[in-house]
């Protein structure tokens, strides 16, 4: 399969995709200015699939350009609907590849959410991020927790997180990018990683969130 993000069924793949975002919408709008702060007037968004997050940001920072990347041409093309049916402007959706190149910056914000798991040049797409940032900027990550199958006892939950996260080891991909985002950030010139709260979600999702610097007069936002 060319596009080893989707499932298979790219109906039911939109749709998983659509639930996801909903779930993490309200962190996004109650922790956003917390985290990054109120200066954001240009945000990119990778892997923006149909562009909910995306537009979340829209509300908390009204007036910042949004621009959106996704290889699935299908989720691009209902992004761009959503947006002219919604009445936005200052947002643009591209198709692309996260692991080739990213628009052109430099944005204040970049935000991904539950995309580093599913690529097979992890440490390019964080050296391309850190260049598309504006110095002062950040890089927001949403992935999954190291540790996720620990919360529960549930054996039959674990053996189907051991069942994905070795198939998508198989495929080349990064089961434990936010492990390994801790030893790649540094090397792409982030430094003073904090850690935020864990967050924990009624479908057995865990995340952890921390933030990181580049070096002086500049910041970001790493959230796993």
């Amino acid at each position: 399969m060319d596009n080893t993000y989707l499932l298979g069924d790219s109906t039911l793949d939109h749709q998983r995709l659509a639930t996801q975002t909903r779930l993490f919408s309200n962190y996004v709008r109650l922790n956003a200015k917390r985290l990054v702060g109120d200066e954001v007037h240009s945000i990119l968004d990778l892997g923006c699939g149909e562009g909910q997050l995306g537009r979340v940001l829209r509300e908390v920072y009204p007036a910042a350009r949004l621009v959106g990347i996704d290889r699935d041409p299908a989720a691009i093309e209902t992004a761009r609907q959503q947006a002219a049916s919604s009445g936005l402007h200052n947002i643009e959706y591209l198709v692309g590849n996260v692991e080739e190149e990213l628009p052109a910056g430099p944005f204040d914000l970049i935000y991904a959410s539950v995309i580093f798991i599913h690529t097979r040049r992890l440490a390019q797409v964080v050296e391309l991020a850190q260049a598309a940032l504006q110095p002062g900027g950040y890089l927001w990550v949403k992935e999954v927790h190291p540790k996720v199958s620990e919360p529960t006892s549930s054996a039959e939950y674990k053996e189907l997180n051991t069942i994905i996260l070795a198939a998508l080891a198989r495929l080349g991909n990064h089961p434990q990018a936010a492990a390994e985002l801790l030893a790649l950030l540094p090397q792409a010139g982030f430094d003073q990683v904090q850690h935020f709260e864990d967050e924990v979600y009624p479908l057995g999702g865990q995340h952890r969130s921390w933030a990181g610097s580049p070096g002086p007069g500049s910041r970001r936002l790493l959230q796993c």
